[in-house]
């Protein structure tokens, strides 16, 4: 800077001497330091400004020399400039040591400009604060994407579960389905080979009855003197609510029939008023139920029981000595009673059933030599489900019942045989 300062006043020097200088040429070479020196002093302030004192002072030094070594400074100019480096160079060193001290006290250059330690506490406090807020707010927007991410992927989850409870539910209705048509195909050929109703009572099941019957009047003869070694009375018996559990829990896929009825056969079971059931001890804790199926025409009929009666009739009074007068007083006294009691539901009304049986099994003796001679006999009475209906509601007389109906006795022989019934 001094050398390119020093060689342009030389060359401007040159040319008067050569040429001759005239006044508006050593003014303007004066006006050229002027301006020179005023731009490198306002250099040395913002050295200083920016506590650059060491370059500050060596560009002071250089700009001394260049004045006292310029031709195109006269007495005026020199002295102008020489007081303001004087000047500048006061200001410098003022400025430096109070820099220094405030340095001493822990004051600090930061960002160009000279920092108390008040301030630049607040300032690292502040700068704190801003990374506490930034760290806050970065650990809140990971907060919220893992809330967004984990919400997306619940929706993700209840939408595959969506999709899987429909396949589960379209899997499970395709099973229905295939079952229903299953179900279909086994009732119709179930109730293509159901067996006419006298082959159906012809069934182990109801001449066991009889005998179990006989069973039970005895073992309770016994217990009623004393006898500790009877045998339980009921069994081989089942309550109503116990029938109405298995058929409950029944493995009805085996009867088509019964899975098809169940409907109706548990309204009949739960509307009629008889309580007690036999049925066979081989099979009691298999789960036996005392219904059966048979074609009675042409449509299916169920069959109830046998139903256990305590009821014994005296067979030496003439009023009761055979067995059709013996079943038409029960059928006086403990059948048409009970039918006219019976709650009939939408169910019962509606039955697909064409008929329904009922199977009863009742006692008899002579009384006069001490109940010796006990016998039991079995009763069937086949009522259409129309005919039940209209007896129920009043709309016929029993006489009616009786003469539509289908009436059977097992008394003498195993086997059934159909009787006429006349009431007293």
């Amino acid at each position: 800077m001094k050398n390119l300062f020093t060689l342009t006043v030389s060359t401007l020097a040159l040319t008067c001497a050569c040429g001759g200088c005239t006044d508006n040429q050593k003014e303007a070479e004066r006006e050229q330091l002027r301006q020179y020196m005023t731009q490198q002093l306002e250099a040395v302030t913002r050295l200083a400004n920016e506590f650059d004192f060491d370059a500050a002072y060596s560009l002071l030094v250089d700009l001394r020399d260049e004045l006292d070594n310029s031709p195109a400074a006269d007495v005026a100019t020199y002295g102008e400039f020489k007081s303001k480096l004087d000047t500048a160079t006061l200001l410098i060193r003022e400025q430096r040591s109070s820099y220094r001290v405030k340095v001493r006290e822990g004051w600090a250059v930061i960002g160009g400009k000279l920092v108390s330690p008040a301030d630049q506490a607040r300032a690292i406090e502040e700068q704190r604060r801003r990374e506490q807020a930034e760290r806050a707010r970065l650990v809140a927007e990971e907060r919220r994407r893992q809330e967004a991410e984990a919400r997306q992927q619940a929706a993700e989850a209840r939408q595959r579960e969506r999709e899987r409870a429909v396949a589960r539910r379209q899997k499970e209705q395709a099973r229905l389905e295939r079952d229903r048509r299953e179900a279909k195909l086994r009732l119709a050929d179930a109730l293509e080979n159901l067996p006419a109703l006298h082959v159906g009572l012809d069934d182990d099941h109801y001449r066991y009855a009889r005998a179990q019957w006989i069973i039970s009047f005895l073992r309770t003869s016994i217990r009623d003197i004393g006898s500790s070694d009877s045998g339980d009375p009921n069994e081989g018996l089942i309550s109503r609510d116990e029938l109405a559990r298995r058929l409950h829990v029944s493995d009805k896929r085996q009867s088509p029939i019964l899975l098809s009825y169940l409907d109706e056969v548990m309204d009949i079971v739960a509307n009629m008023g008889w309580t007690m059931y036999v049925v066979s001890p081989d099979a009691l804790s298999a789960g036996d139920l005392p219904i059966r199926f048979a074609e009675y025409q042409d449509k299916p009929a169920l069959l109830l029981g046998p139903i256990f009666s305590a009821t014994m009739y005296n067979h030496v009074n003439q009023a009761m000595n055979t067995a059709k007068k013996r079943a038409a007083a029960f059928v006086q006294q403990e059948v048409l009673p009970v039918l006219l009691r019976t709650q009939l539901t939408d169910k019962l009304k509606a039955a697909r059933l064409g008929a329904v049986g009922v199977v009863f099994v009742y006692g008899h003796s002579n009384f006069v030599r001490d109940h010796s001679d006990v016998g039991a006999e079995l009763l069937c009475i086949v009522m259409s489900t129309t005919d039940l209906i209209q007896f129920v509601h009043r709309e016929i007389t029993q006489e009616a019942l009786l003469r539509n109906s289908a009436v059977f006795i097992a008394s003498e022989g195993p086997q059934f045989v159909r009787v006429e019934l006349r009431l007293e």
